[in-house]
């Protein structure tokens, strides 16, 4: 564009105002728009992708709820031929731990299926990732819970024990 032509685009905005502002308006609340929502795609489509088999990995809901019932996961895996493995998790809140005679509360907990390790790629400090969770009394435990029940030591070998109705 040469000189004259910008100085006669902006004297024809000038006369404007009203017509103006409602279409730099319009442009800004677009643009704005497109912005949001290309950063929740970006968001959308970048969650949980660090592990190696995300593509083949599916979160069952029902409905609004974004749990279901627990027989559903070895219903699915019977009876859909493309279902290669399933993880159920399951987690409880405002448990006791006992660890000796003291008792310490937890915010939540969450059991789940043993072929967790099969399923997503979770790094573990200590242990082997081969057979963990196979025996039903075996726990695996966060680097800060780990060091919150058994400080300064190694927690491989060590118990706790779940207070149920405590």
């Amino acid at each position: 564009m040469t000189h004259f032509n910008i100085k006669q685009v902006l004297r024809h905005l000038a006369r404007r105002k009203f017509y103006t502002t409602i279409n730099l308006l319009g442009l800004g609340i677009g643009l704005g728009c497109v912005i949001l929502m290309t950063t929740y795609l970006i968001h959308e489509f970048s969650f949980d992708t660090y592990h190696e088999k995300s593509s083949r990995i599916y979160r069952l809901i029902d409905g609004n709820n974004s749990k279901t019932y627990y027989a559903m996961g070895e219903a699915y895996k019977n009876n859909i031929p493309d279902v290669e493995e399933v993880c159920r998790l399951f987690g409880l809140e405002n448990i006791k731990i006992k660890k000796g005679h003291q008792f310490i509360k937890e915010d939540k907990i969450i059991f789940a299926d043993p072929v967790l390790f099969d399923v997503f790629d979770i790094n573990l400090l200590n242990g082997l990732r081969k057979n963990q969770l196979n025996d039903p009394n075996s726990v695996i435990i966060s680097e800060h819970i780990a060091e919150k029940y058994f400080p300064n030591s190694n927690p491989v070998g060590e118990s706790i024990e779940l207070a149920v109705g405590q």
